[in-house]
């Protein structure tokens, strides 16, 4: 995994797994939606563009299939964690900059899921089984026609 933008990731560890043969996937981005006291790499969709074809490209160029970046799934215009957007909401504006997904190369798109505290499990496999809908659809708007058109 590329951690995120920029110096945020271990460019030459990936290599070398590339070299070995051990790293089919590259992830780009852990949670650049969310602020860095929690686990995310704390990038603006801007930033996380600007840095992705420098970023992500030279393993793509390798042979790696690139893995658009990990969201949280919080889903909110101002975070309160980061006071900018999450979850869906910055994969869309992320994708929306150039108005051209394809141009990402990303073979697979990851999301990450929280739930809610203090829920039971038949309430949380409903809200997980309707975030992974809300997901695969906003995330097949985004993708597939661009997508499908670059390969």
């Amino acid at each position: 995994m590329h951690w995120g933008p920029g110096n945020k990731g271990d460019k030459a560890g990936i290599h070398a797994k590339i070299n070995a043969g051990d790293t089919p996937w590259v992830l780009g981005y852990n949670e650049p939606d969310m602020d860095k006291d929690r686990g995310g790499s704390h990038a603006s969709p801007r930033e996380a563009y600007d840095a992705w074809g420098n970023d992500m490209f030279q393993f793509a160029n390798r042979g790696a299939k690139l893995v658009c970046p990990g969201i949280s799934s919080y889903e909110t215009d101002r975070s309160q964690f980061t006071g900018g957007p999450s979850g869906l909401i910055w994969l869309r504006q992320f994708a929306s900059i150039g108005n051209n997904p394809a141009q990402f190369r990303c073979d697979a798109q990851a999301i990450h899921w929280y739930g809610e505290a203090g829920r039971g499990g038949r309430y949380q496999a409903n809200l997980f089984i309707n975030y992974v809908n809300r997901a695969h659809g906003i995330v097949n708007d985004i993708f597939r026609r661009e997508v499908s058109a670059y390969r």
